[in-house]
């Protein structure tokens, strides 16, 4: 049993209706054997918690087959993986454990990040200085992604930082998995968000840089983010010979702000011949 069977399992719970769940020999059999995975990693001890009630035979188990799918799918989605589900053993690793918060706290963030109207700025802003715990909450992260987004971009900023500082290298991985280079719009914000990582991410923004693909607004964003290490000097010197003008004038101000001797002469003498070039 692994998750992606749990999930398949539990769909077809929700489709035959929560009232026949205790019929269900399946489910009841399949929880019976997820548990013996719930000591596999703190996330699965998590699912498990949530799902062990749906086994037993008393209670109304509406709310808490709806809470169970939503879970597990959340975690099924974080796990980005491809391929059927019998071929997956195991979800890669992530930064962070989903929970699950009291509905009121959780309604809140989602109103802030999602509706529109005054105060909702003070409202993430705080969850995010108090470091709430409703910020890993497994239904919040949908609204942090669609929140980069949000027409105020002090919303936008805020959302990604939540992604940064909450969601580490999970963010990273999706933000990328996501990412789509003829959409300017929105995929800058995704790249500025990305650009928190610094150098650590220099081969994504390399990748930009080489794709001829990409939008002029996206090539150009990832050449300023080539500003974390001075490694990139020859490929900025690259750019600067025989980029487009919007990538020259970008490449050129990278290197004006690196220390290294290369860097220093090339911007010298590129001075030097435009100068000229000029009548200057």
């Amino acid at each position: 049993m692994n998750i992606f069977q749990l999930q398949e399992r539990l769909n077809s719970a929700a489709f035959a209706g929560a009232n026949l769940i205790s019929e269900d020999f399946r489910l009841k059999k399949a929880i019976e054997q997820f548990s013996e995975m719930s000591s596999a990693n703190p996330v699965f001890a998590k699912i498990y918690q949530t799902i062990k009630p749906l086994a037993e035979d008393t209670g109304d188990k509406t709310e808490l087959l709806l809470e169970s799918l939503t879970l597990v799918n959340a975690v099924c989605t974080a796990a980005a993986v491809t391929g059927k589900p019998e071929q997956t053993q195991k979800i890669p690793s992530t930064d962070t454990i989903p929970v699950q918060c009291r509905c009121s706290e959780v309604s809140a963030l989602q109103y802030a990040i999602n509706e529109k109207g005054s105060g909702r700025y003070e409202i993430i802003k705080n969850a995010l200085d108090t470091d709430s715990e409703a910020l890993l909450d497994y239904r919040i992260k949908p609204y942090l992604y669609k929140g980069l987004n949000d027409r105020y971009s002090e919303i936008g900023t805020l959302c990604g930082k939540i992604l940064i500082k909450k969601y580490g290298n999970t963010a990273i991985r999706e933000l990328k998995e996501s990412f789509d280079v003829k959409d300017s719009k929105e995929s800058l914000k995704k790249l500025r968000v990305i650009e928190n990582c610094g150098e650590v991410e220099n081969d994504f923004y390399i990748s930009l840089v080489m794709n001829e693909s990409a939008a002029i607004a996206i090539r150009e964003e990832a050449v300023r983010a080539l500003f974390f290490t001075e490694e990139n000097t020859n490929l900025l010197i690259g750019i600067l010979n025989n980029g487009k003008a919007r990538l020259r004038d970008t490449a050129l101000y990278v290197l004006k702000g690196f220390s290294n001797q290369v860097a220093k002469d090339t911007v010298y003498k590129y001075d030097q011949e435009h100068n000229v070039k000029r009548g200057n």
